[in-house]
């Protein structure tokens, strides 16, 4: 269910399918994100999840507000670690928030 939520968001950010995208994402986070802001932030500090170069998922842990999914976006020999937070609320399952960890550089063989 967490996997296929955040797999429905990334493959529309991959079509810039920006409100099919802005739709994955909590009320919460709709309520205090406008579309367009959604749009600019992901252009200038995601850019990789737009044009990634595949993904996978690391664990995923229970949280007092609802789930936190580890996330390894690859984009350009470089892996992206973002942490998703997404809540579940009156069976809605939302985005909050998705942090970079950290990115590190791939061996190119």
């Amino acid at each position: 269910m967490i996997q296929s939520h955040i797999t429905g968001q990334i493959n529309a950010l991959a079509k810039s399918d920006w409100e099919g995208a802005y739709s994955f994402a909590a009320l919460s986070f709709q309520k205090a994100v406008p579309l367009d802001l959604f749009k600019e932030t992901i252009k200038s500090q995601y850019v990789f999840l737009v044009f990634n170069d595949g993904f996978g998922f690391g664990s995923c842990k229970v949280t007092k507000s609802g789930f936190s999914q580890l996330v390894t976006v690859d984009y350009h020999g470089v892996k992206h670690i973002l942490s998703y937070d997404l809540t579940l609320v009156d069976k809605r399952l939302g985005v909050v928030a998705a942090n970079e960890a950290k990115a590190t550089v791939g061996l190119v063989a």
